[in-house]
């Protein structure tokens, strides 16, 4: 398979699912702890099945945790990233706070600005934290609120936690390895490069 080739049809068919709205019920394949069928790839979040931000937050957490159960998930290379979260929604923020809990280095890259979904609802829409009988997963902060109120509390925890969170930032190329990708952005430098897994985190 060329070079970029697999990234590039996995990003093609995530496009693709998101854009036809006659397409709206099809969802990648997915195994068990969401692994897609890209071995190292996984899916969270609205694309996953979970477009509920606080089920979308558990999928976040519990694949960190399957994550940081596998041998060899942290490394001992400074410059290499353990994981790398494509999207700073509800699912990857908590994804990211759950890395870091488990001492992953983790990066978050996001192609527009955190939580961009909620920051597109009306002003002042009320975010509500459903199922109510269902108590959240990880240390992401939900309850209802507006989402001005949310996102502002989101903002305070990826600051207070220090989670590396990249806005504007797309992810453009990913290279594979034996399961692992060499992940790669408009603003890529060659001490941010490394061979990671990979969560793509869409809602």
């Amino acid at each position: 398979m060329k070079e970029g080739h697999m990234f590039k049809e996995l990003k093609k068919r995530i496009e693709g699912i998101l854009s036809s709205g006659s397409r709206n019920m099809e969802r990648p394949q997915i195994k068990k702890n969401n692994e897609s069928n890209i071995p190292g790839v996984y899916i969270i979040g609205d694309l996953a099945g979970a477009p509920v931000i606080k089920l979308a937050m558990e999928q976040g957490y519990n694949v960190v945790e399957h994550i940081a159960s596998l041998p060899g998930a942290k490394g001992s290379d400074p410059h290499v990233y353990d994981l790398i979260v494509a999207g700073a929604g509800a699912a990857g923020l908590n994804a990211a706070l759950t890395a870091k809990e488990k001492g992953l280095r983790c990066m978050v890259i996001e192609k527009n600005k955190v939580a961009n979904t909620i920051e597109n609802f009306p002003e002042g829409k009320w975010v509500y934290a459903e199922p109510d009988e269902r108590p959240p997963k990880g240390k992401l902060w939900l309850d209802g609120a507006t989402k001005e109120n949310l996102i502002k509390r989101w903002h305070q925890i990826i600051e207070e936690n220090q989670l590396d969170v990249r806005m504007m930032e797309p992810l453009e190329k990913l290279e594979q390895s034996n399961g692992y990708f060499d992940a790669k952005t408009s603003k890529s430098t060659p001490w941010r490069e490394g061979m990671v897994p990979l969560l793509v985190s869409l809602g």
